[in-house]
């Protein structure tokens, strides 16, 4: 029996929806799942960015930065139900046939896509920052992370000047190029040994001068101690000549590289003057023992710790005379890379080395440099230092306002 044409046309049309009805499953993009691989991806961004900066440092070629600064993600689902019919012996401009066969089926279309802009961070702003000498007080932050001393004074410390009683200063370079870097680095072990950190110390600053006993009388009156306390200014009594005098002090808070008590404090009081250490010093015009040596530490800045890098790969990766930058610890410190051939080195990079990489960018010297995955000793803590350090100089202005470039 065959049916009317009009039928068949109203039952094409309902068959799938009929058909359909409770046999599709709803679909929900899963976000979660793509701000997850959004953040792995940015992560591999930065620091493969990191390792192209010091791959330019090792090359002396400029450095440059960009920064990712928004995202914008959108995602959607289209369900439709959809019918394939075919007819058979169907002549043209003929409104009927034989109906041979009818297909139900939906179409599920899923859409997910990304915007993001990105930054260059070569401007005043940033570079202001980047070239400013790394403060001690972000030196003291990076020191309580149970990281080894040798590793973090490596990174920031760019030169040491010993200061010996009657001779001229002599300088010791933390530069893995110069043929006296074996000695910066002994000497490093040593001061770290007689317990070298940065610490916060009370720095006494005499606050104008010293007064006799009836000289603060008549300006404060008989409670003059309690009402120069109140300003935060204390007394100490000194000897000027045959008369003792009062000398008003005030306190200051400061970061000092300086030595704290250890097992090793009577090896550095014979060898190092007493201003060194990390107890009260007394008022700041105070002359210390003029027999012992002194020292000054200058603290590097962001730039000048890329440039470090960059020597340290330089001199591991070049064809005469490689070798590995490796700090040992001196005091005891707990490491996961206990056993490894590269359990000391400071920062590992291969050339044109086969993975898996902790990360691998390609050179304009037409090589690739890569981080291993493992047996990489301190590499990942390096960048994950030297991260720290680019983040606190995005300060407001450095990073230009949304749309820099938009890439979609």
């Amino acid at each position: 029996m065959h049916l009317p044409f009009s039928s068949v046309r109203v039952a094409v049309v309902l068959l799938p929806v009929i058909l359909c009805v409770g046999c599709t499953t709803p679909y929900t993009p899963d976000f979660s799942g793509m701000s997850a691989s959004y953040a792995q991806t940015v992560e591999q961004y930065q620091i493969n960015s990191i390792l192209m900066n010091i791959d330019r440092a090792a090359g002396q070629r400029p450095l440059s930065f960009l920064d990712i600064p928004s995202i914008t993600g959108t995602g959607s689902v289209t369900n439709a139900p959809t019918v394939t019919a075919v007819f058979g012996a169907a002549a043209a401009g003929v409104l009927a046939g034989n109906l041979t066969s009818v297909t139900p089926g939906t179409t599920l279309t899923i859409g997910n896509s990304f915007n993001f802009t990105q930054s260059s961070l070569d401007n005043a702003t940033f570079w202001t920052g980047f070239l400013t000498p790394i403060s001690l007080d972000t030196a003291k932050f990076f020191a309580r992370h149970h990281l080894p001393k040798a590793l973090i004074f490596s990174l920031l410390i760019d030169s040491i000047e010993i200061k010996e009683p009657g001779a001229a200063p002599h300088f010791y370079y933390n530069n893995p190029e110069l043929k006296g870097y074996h000695e910066f680095q002994a000497l490093l072990l040593k001061l770290i040994r007689y317990g070298l950190d940065v610490d916060a110390v009370d720095i006494a600053v005499n606050a104008g001068p010293a007064k006799t006993e009836k000289e603060l009388l008549d300006t404060y009156g008989r409670n003059y101690r309690a009402a120069l306390m109140q300003t935060g200014v204390e007394l100490r009594t000194i000897v000027d000549g045959k008369e003792s005098k009062l000398q008003p002090i005030k306190f200051s808070k400061s970061y000092q590289l300086c030595f704290k008590v250890n097992e090793f404090r009577n090896f550095a009081q014979q060898e190092f003057d007493k201003t060194l250490f990390c107890e009260d010093r007394g008022p700041i015009d105070y002359g210390g023992d003029k027999k012992k040596a002194s020292f000054n530490l200058t603290v590097r800045s962001t730039r000048d710790v890329f440039d470090f890098l960059g020597q340290v790969v330089y001199v591991q990766t070049r064809e005469r005379d490689p070798f590995m930058v490796t700090t040992p610890p001196v005091e005891a410190v707990h490491s996961r890379k206990d056993g490894q051939s590269n359990q000391h080195a400071l920062l590992v990079v291969q050339k044109n080395a086969t993975g898996p990489y902790f990360a691998s960018v390609n050179s304009l010297d037409g090589n690739k440099y890569s981080i291993p995955a493992t047996n990489n000793g301190y590499s990942t803590q390096v960048i994950n230092l030297v991260s720290q350090l680019l983040t606190l100089n995005k300060v407001a202005g450095s990073v230009p306002p949304s749309p820099a470039v938009l890439i979609k």
